[in-house]
């Protein structure tokens, strides 16, 4: 039931979990009891955008199951118009720097399809010449260097 509600924008952030399950009248009773005797009119659900009925929250910022991924509390999220990524904090390093790699091989490639001396099968997916092949560890090497001098100057 999720809908793109900001196309063109993608989503960055550490996932704050909440987790909410089926209301129980005999919980529902205590936690109404409790909400009276401290002058709070009705408990409700403020911090979630959608009108969530019947439905008790059970937990903040603790593992839940979004399909069928399971979603840590401080997990990177990316989302975009395919749909939601989390990674575990441990893992991000790495999933950046092979994304990097993808990118830099993706416009090296298609730099030399527009030279439009190659053919698909001699450069994709790796360059089969050995010249090119050391053209394209160097181009990959300088690149890589360019966005750690980047990444180091933030």
């Amino acid at each position: 039931g999720f809908e793109i509600v900001h196309a063109g924008k993608n989503l960055v952030g550490r996932a704050f979990t909440v987790q909410f399950m089926p209301l129980r009248s005999d919980v529902d009773d205590i936690a109404e009891a409790k909400a009276k005797g401290r002058d709070i009119t009705r408990l409700t659900n403020h911090a979630d955008p959608t009108p969530i009925g019947n439905a008790m929250l059970t937990g903040i910022n603790i593992p839940i199951r979004i399909g069928n991924t399971t979603v840590m509390p401080g997990d990177l999220v990316v989302g975009d118009r395919e749909g939601g990524y989390f990674i575990p904090p441990q893992f991000v390093k790495s999933v950046l720097d092979q994304a990097d790699e993808i990118h830099i091989h993706d416009e090296w490639t298609k730099k030399k399809f527009a030279e439009g001396k190659y053919k698909s099968s001699e450069i994709y997916p790796r360059p089969s010449d050995p010249k090119l092949q050391q053209e394209y560890r160097e181009s990959l090497k300088k690149e890589l260097e360019e966005i750690a001098k980047k990444r180091k100057a933030q």
